[in-house]
């Protein structure tokens, strides 16, 4: 085969499956908030899903306006598992329930189902 062709075959190719791995319907903002309650006061918790088409993510978790865990890395999508590898070489995965326009269902690692709105 030619060199040429070769190499344009691989380049297609690659770009096929980086595409496949971030659908565009997951791209964006997406916000989760509940009210724990438990202890003296209830608390409200805070989660914001950025996933961007370059494949950059981050997810952050409030609790009560504070920050309690912030991971940045890069995400993808295998079958329904949505995972976002992070810089610190941990991997959060999330099982994807349903996904509209609007709302993104999702079951975590620990089996708690979490509803996220899309932030326009």
């Amino acid at each position: 085969m030619n060199p040429f062709r070769l190499l344009l075959t691989t380049c297609i190719t690659v770009l096929l499956c980086a595409c496949a791995t971030r659908p565009a319907g997951y791209s964006g903002r997406w916000i989760s908030k509940e009210t724990v309650v438990g202890g003296f006061q209830p608390a409200v918790v805070e989660r914001a899903l950025t996933l961007e088409q370059d494949g950059r993510g981050q997810l952050v978790i409030k609790q009560n306006n504070q920050v309690i865990k912030d991971a940045t890395g890069t995400w993808g999508i295998q079958a329904d598992i949505l995972h976002l590898d992070t810089e610190k070489n941990q991997s959060i995965y999330l099982r994807v329930l349903r996904l509209t326009n609007e709302r993104l269902v999702v079951r975590t690692e620990e089996g708690n189902e979490r509803i996220y709105d899309r932030i326009q």
